[in-house]
C-alpha cells in the first residue's frame, strides 16, 4: 500500500510539473511573441519615420522655389536649407540648433526622435555664407537619411550619380558630388570649420580619399561635407564631400494666370530678345552663335564644368582607376545577363536596397529545417508508419490504413525536402551574416513562403488523420 501511494505520490507531482512547465512555456513563448511583434513594429516604424519630413511632401522642383524657402524659414526657426542627392533618398530639410547634439536625437519639429534630422554645425554661419559647410545625419540601415552615403563607396555608384542641389531661402547651389572618405569623429581637418581655407581641406581630402574626381573641385569656392556614423566602430565617421556653385537655372514659380503655352510663346519670341538684349542673361542659341571655334582657348576646355565630370572615372588618391570600373571587366561585358542575375543574387540587400541580412529570414530557415528535421520528436515523426504497422499485426486487423498513409506520408518529405533546399539556397545566395543586421529585408516573403508551404505539407501529408470508422473501431476497444 505504501508503494502504492507513494507511487501515485510521485504520478502527481510529475504531472503537476509537466503542466508547471507548459504553462510557464506557454507563458515565456506569448511573452518573446509579444515582444518581437513590438520590436517589428518599432523597426517599422522608426524606418517610416526615417524617411518622414515633418510632413513637408513637395513634389518636382517646388521645394527649390524661392518662396517655398521663404515659408519654410517661417515656419521653422532653425530651418537653413532642403537637401537633395540625386538617385538616393536624402531629400530633406536642414535645420540648425546652437549644438551638435540636438538634433541628432530630435526631428525637424523639436519632437523626440531615434532618427534625428539633418542639422548643420552650429559653427557655421545661418545664412550658410561659409566657404566650408559641414551636415550631420545618422545612418539609417533602410537608407533614409544619411544611410545612402556608404552606396557612394561603390565605385559604380559614385562614378553613376554626382549630383545634387542645395535649397536655401537666399538661393539654391548645384552639388556636384567630389570625393568620399573614411575618418575618425575628432578628425580636426575635417570637422573645424572656422577660419578654414580650402586648399588644405582640398589636400586632406585627396590624400584620404576612398574615390574621388579631381575635375569637380577645379575652381571651388564652397565645399559642403556630408558626414555619417561608419560601420561598427564608435568614432568611425563617413564624411561624402561635394562643390557647391550657384544654380544657374533658378526655379521660378508658374501663376495661374500664365498658362505653360503663353508663357512657352512668350519665352521663344525672337522678337522681344533681339529688341532688349541684356549683358547678363543669354539663351543658349545665342551663346552658340556668338562663339566661334577660334574665339575658345583651350583654357576654355580645362575649366569644362560638370558635364564632363560625369563621364569621368572615380579615381583613388594616387589617380589609378579601381579594377572594377576599368574597362575590360569581361564577364559582365561578354555576358549582361549573367551579370543581371548575379547582381539579382548578390548577399545582402533590404527592401531599400541596403548591404544587411536579415534576422526574421535566418528564423523561418531554422523553423523550415526543423519541420523537416524535427529534434525531439524525430522518431515519433519518421517512425509512425513502422508502429501503425506493428499495431496492426498485434490487433490482427487493419486498424490503421496504412499504405494510402505511407504514399502520402513520402509525397510530404520530399515537399518538405525540396522547400527546406530552397530556403538553404535563398538564404546563402541572399544573406551575408558579416553584413549588419536588420529584422526584414526584401527576400522576407520568400522565405515566410517557404516555411509555411513546409508546414502546410507537414500538416496535410505527414500527419495521420483518422477516419470516423477508425475513431469509432478504438473507442468500442
Amino acid at each position: 500500500m505504501r508503494f502504492i501511494k507513494k507511487h501515485n505520490l510521485i504520478n502527481l507531482l510529475s504531472a503537476t510539473g509537466i503542466r508547471v512547465l507548459v504553462t510557464a512555456s506557454v507563458l515565456l513563448g506569448s511573452v518573446l511573441v509579444l515582444y518581437s511583434g513590438y520590436s517589428l513594429y518599432e523597426q517599422l516604424y522608426t524606418q517610416n519615420r526615417a524617411f518622414s519630413t515633418a510632413g513637408l511632401d513637395y513634389e518636382g522642383d517646388e521645394v527649390l522655389q524661392e518662396e517655398v524657402q521663404v515659408e519654410l524659414a517661417d515656419l521653422y526657426e532653425d530651418y537653413r536649407a532642403w537637401l537633395r542627392i540625386d538617385d538616393t533618398h536624402i531629400d530633406y530639410p536642414v535645420v540648425q540648433a546652437k549644438d551638435d547634439l540636438y538634433y541628432a536625437n530630435h526631428d525637424i519639429d523639436g519632437k523626440s526622435s531615434l532618427t534625428g534630422a539633418i542639422y548643420m554645425t552650429y559653427e557655421n554661419a545661418p545664412d550658410m555664407s561659409d566657404n566650408y559647410i559641414v551636415l550631420f545625419g545618422h545612418h539609417m540601415d533602410n537608407g533614409a537619411m544619411f544611410g545612402d552615403l556608404d552606396r557612394f563607396e561603390d565605385s559604380k555608384f559614385f562614378n553613376a550619380h554626382n549630383t545634387g542641389t542645395l535649397s536655401t531661402p537666399k538661393g539654391n547651389y548645384d552639388i556636384t558630388i567630389w570625393a568620399i572618405l573614411r575618418t575618425d569623429a575628432y578628425e580636426n581637418e575635417v570637422y573645424s570649420v572656422s577660419g578654414r581655407d580650402l586648399n588644405d581641406i582640398i589636400d586632406y581630402v585627396t590624400a584620404h580619399a576612398i574615390y574621388m574626381d579631381p575635375t569637380a573641385v577645379s575652381g571651388a569656392e564652397k565645399i559642403l561635407a556630408m558626414s555619417t556614423c561608419s560601420g561598427a566602430q564608435t568614432n568611425g565617421r563617413l564624411v561624402l564631400f561635394g562643390v557647391l556653385k550657384p544654380s544657374t537655372e533658378p526655379i521660378e514659380p508658374t501663376t495661374e494666370e500664365t498658362t505653360p503655352e503663353e508663357s512657352s510663346e512668350e519665352e521663344s519670341t525672337p522678337e522681344e530678345s533681339t529688341e532688349e538684349p541684356t549683358d547678363e542673361i543669354t539663351t543658349p542659341e545665342a551663346s552658340t552663335e556668338e562663339i566661334t571655334t577660334e574665339e575658345v582657348s583651350s583654357e576654355a576646355f580645362t575649366q569644362s564644368p560638370i558635364d564632363e565630370s560625369k563621364t569621368m572615372e572615380p579615381t583613388t588618391p594616387d589617380g589609378t582607376v579601381p579594377p572594377d570600373t576599368a574597362a575590360g571587366t569581361g564577364v559582365n561585358e561578354k555576358w549582361p545577363i549573367f551579370s543581371k542575375i548575379f547582381d539579382w543574387f548578390m548577399p545582402g540587400g533590404s527592401s531599400y536596397g541596403r548591404d544587411a541580412w536579415a534576422f526574421v529570414n535566418l528564423i523561418c530557415l531554422i523553423i523550415t529545417v526543423y519541420i523537416l528535421a524535427p529534434v525531439n520528436m524525430m522518431k515519433r515523426k519518421y517512425g509512425r508508419i513502422r508502429k501503425m504497422r506493428k499495431v496492426n499485426e498485434a490487433k490482427n486487423e487493419q486498424i490503421y490504413d496504412v499504405e494510402p498513409f505511407a504514399r502520402k506520408f513520402h509525397t510530404g518529405i520530399a515537399i518538405e525536402i525540396v522547400l527546406t533546399v530552397l530556403a538553404l539556397i535563398v538564404f546563402i545566395l541572399t544573406e551575408n551574416m558579416r553584413l549588419p543586421m536588420i529584422l526584414i529585408d526584401k527576400w522576407t516573403p520568400l522565405m515566410l513562403i517557404l516555411m509555411v508551404g513546409a508546414w502546410v505539407a507537414d500538416v496535410l501529408f505527414t500527419r495521420y488523420h483518422r477516419d470516423e470508422r477508425e475513431t469509432a473501431k478504438q473507442e468500442t476497444d
